[in-house]
Parts: C-alpha cells; sequence; structure tokens
C-alpha cells in the first residue's frame, strides 16, 4: 500500500538526513570546505524526497503527521562514545 511504502522510505530518509545534521555539525571530526558542500548537496537532496514523499501522502489521503517509527528513531540516533 500507499502508506507501508512512504514509511519504508521516510524510515531509512529520516535516519540519512539525521546522520547529515551530525556529521555537518562536526560531531564525528573538522569537515574540509569540500566535504561540507558534499554534505549540503546531499542534504538538499534529502529534502527533495521528503518534499516527495509529503506530495504522496497528501496525495493519498494519508495524515500529514505520519512519522516514522520513534524505537527505530532511537535506536539511529543513540550516540556512540567518541574513540580517544
Amino acid at each position: 500500500s500507499i502508506a507501508e511504502l512512504n514509511q519504508e522510505v521516510a524510515q531509512p530518509l529520516t535516519v540519512s538526513s539525521g546522520v547529515l545534521q551530525m556529521l555537518c555539525s562536526g560531531q564525528a571530526g573538522p569537515l574540509t570546505e569540500e566535504q561540507r558542500e558534499l554534505l549540503k548537496m546531499a542534504s538538499e537532496s534529502i529534502g527533495q524526497v521528503g518534499q516527495l514523499l509529503d506530495y504522496m501522502k497528501s496525495l493519498s489521503g494519508l495524515p500529514a503527521d505520519l512519522k516514522p517509527d520513534r524505537t527505530i528513531l532511537d535506536a539511529a540516533y543513540r550516540q556512540r562514545p567518541r574513540p580517544v
């Protein structure tokens, strides 16, 4: 169904977006300008896919507040200790 497809695409998209935000913020270490630009391009592409998902939801009549499962998000965003 469209709801299942939307959910299956939204979950990894949300995780990818969060990882990109963490990288852009420097949590994984300093970035070169070239790396920062590549991450910006990736973030913009993920944003476009997110907009397509929102459009697909609106066309299918799914609720606009449909979000990925909280358990998956919590596991994906759990920060791991940095090596010393």
